[in-house]
């Protein structure tokens, strides 16, 4: 028991602050350069863009070094359990988090928010597999 709630305090924790560390680089980006930030290119800003790549790249990074950190037999349970959880709340809302990307035009954008996260999560973390394997010390 003290084991799952270790892990959760941990996971959570890294996660607002990665979710932070994206909102702010967003808000960072938009101010840097604000010409470049409100051009459109498919229907979203450039900065929209900036923070999915900034996004992809910390979870891959949460993925990658976080699971050291957590005691169980499935971590990666536990490195997408706040990424679902987000997404089970946020689809409890209505619209636009229902939407369906093949109906509605913008709503593929919507949906990368939580699908970025995920698919970089699993990917950091099967590098993280593979090093371990490889008898490496993942540092």
């Amino acid at each position: 028991m003290i084991a799952a709630g270790r892990n959760l305090l941990v996971v959570f924790a890294v996660f607002i602050a990665v979710f932070l560390v994206c909102a702010v680089s967003q808000e960072g980006f938009s101010l840097l350069f604000p010409a470049l930030s409100h051009r459109f290119a498919f229907n979203v800003d450039v900065a929209t863009y900036f923070v999915l790549m900034l996004s992809a790249l910390l979870y891959f990074a949460f993925g990658l070094f976080l699971p050291r950190w957590i005691r169980g037999p499935w971590p990666l349970v536990w490195l997408l359990l706040p990424v679902v959880s987000v997404y089970a709340l946020a689809v409890a809302y209505p619209y636009p988090f229902r939407c369906t990307p093949f109906i509605v035009e913008g709503c593929w954008m919507i949906q990368a928010i939580f699908v970025v996260p995920a698919a970089a999560i699993v990917t950091g973390y099967m590098f993280y597999r593979a090093r371990r394997r490889r008898g490496r010390n993942v540092v």
